[in-house]
């Protein structure tokens, strides 16, 4: 396959753990580095960013032939748009390529779409004259949603209590610009709308009576 030209490239998904080892080993890795087509898919937390770097210099990958995936985890939230770890290990954003974006916006995020890239295109990577990717702030909390669409409801409405859904949309796109970093961003929101409010025209909704009182309590 890797020897195919109709392959665009071979993507090949690394994890490292803690005590060192790699899934594929070492032996493997260095193996599939001989291929130009290659990349490597480094799965990367705060805490072994620093050894997928050591990594590449031991097995000679270069960060052009490398796609960071940030894993998200329970404990340790990451968010679309923000600094990766590799970037914060060291690695400028200029030199290798990340999977931190929606597949809509790789192109913002790399100068390319790295899922279709060639081997000429990755070699490119790192001298293509672009713009820095977007960054957004890390959230100072996560989403309560049932309390912030509760909020976001009486916060739009107007003085009869009435939402535009396109307003909600919009308290959230200022208030948790994260979120909307998320393809399903609009429906979750929807669905909580549903939840809490009483649909009174198309695109309309009313915060029901109970919730009222419950923000009160629903936040601090």
């Amino acid at each position: 396959m890797i020897a195919d030209e109709q392959c665009l490239n071979l993507q090949v998904s690394v994890d490292l753990f803690m005590d060192g080892r790699t899934v594929p080993g070492e032996a493997a890795l260095a193996w599939f580095a001989k291929y130009d087509r290659v990349i490597f898919r480094f799965k990367t937390t705060n805490n072994n960013a620093r050894g997928f770097i050591a990594l590449a210099d031991r097995i000679g990958i270069s960060p052009r032939h490398v796609m960071e995936t940030p894993l998200r985890l329970r404990d340790q939230q990451f968010h679309y748009y923000q600094d990766t770890p590799l970037q914060l290990a060291g690695w400028s954003w200029a030199d290798f390529g990340r999977c931190n974006t929606v597949c809509a916006k790789c192109y913002t995020e790399n100068g390319v779409l790295l899922c279709a890239a060639k081997p000429p295109t990755l070699e490119h990577l790192g001298s293509a004259q672009r713009v820095p990717p977007i960054r957004i702030a890390a959230p100072s909390r996560k989403v309560r949603w049932v309390a912030d669409t509760s909020r976001a409801i009486v916060a739009v409405a107007d003085k009869k209590k009435r939402a535009q859904l396109r307003d909600i949309y919009a308290w959230f796109n200022e208030e948790f610009p994260f979120i909307t970093t998320k393809p399903t961003w609009q429906a979750k929101i929807r669905i909580n709308v549903q939840k809490v409010g009483k649909n009174t025209a198309r695109g309309v909704w009313q915060l029901k009576p109970a919730y009222y009182e419950k923000l009160k309590t629903l936040l601090p």
